[in-house]
């Protein structure tokens, strides 16, 4: 059976222009979180949005980074003796990891996420949080911790408030203050789509 590729909608065109435009800052941030020069998040987030709609047309098709990809993918290359900040040892990652998802795409192999159990995956989103919120802490508070690893970094950054910078950890405050009122008053939540 051979797939024919239709002409897009308009509605097609608004999907992928707001899931485009949304893979800038996400492909940034995740960027940064990893590690990585910002700039290549924006093509490991434009470049997927692209291949993920020419080559499938559904609304239950959502093609995009993830944290978990973004966290672990320095210590990745570190492991293998490569060095994370060479953009052809990044692109090569990312080149692989995307034939190993196509891989188990075509063969049907997400069904083995079903046998991760929810404790897993509880831990894992604890993990990734706690790395988001540590890879943030010196932006928020104009304090770098040090340890080696971020549970001490943690612990360093809290034993140390009174070394925080005034203006970045009042606007770390507000920023956070503003996001979250509209959540709390029930008039807006991120999470309600």
């Amino acid at each position: 059976m051979r797939r024919k590729l239709g002409r897009p909608r308009i509605a097609d065109v608004r999907s992928g222009a707001v899931t485009g435009l949304f893979s800038i800052p996400e492909g940034m941030a995740y960027a940064a979180i990893a590690g990585f020069n910002p700039v290549a998040g924006l093509y490991a987030g434009v470049v997927p949005a692209i291949v993920g709609s020419l080559t499938s047309r559904t609304v239950l098709m959502v093609t995009t980074l993830t944290s978990a990809i973004a966290l672990t993918s320095q210590s990745v290359l570190s492991d293998a003796g490569l060095d994370p900040k060479d953009a052809g040892n990044v692109a090569t990652l990312t080149l692989l990891v995307g034939v190993v998802m196509l891989a188990m795409g075509v063969l049907r192999l997400g069904v083995v996420l079903s046998f991760v159990s929810n404790a897993v995956m509880t831990g894992f989103s604890t993990g990734i949080a706690l790395q988001i919120i540590t890879g943030v802490l010196e932006d928020a508070t104009g304090y770098e911790p040090h340890g080696h690893n971020k549970l001490y970094q943690l612990g360093d950054w809290l034993v140390h408030a009174g070394e925080w910078k005034g203006a970045a950890t009042a606007v770390a405050l507000v920023t956070v203050a503003v996001w979250g009122s509209p959540a709390r008053s029930g008039s807006w939540s991120p999470w309600r789509f």
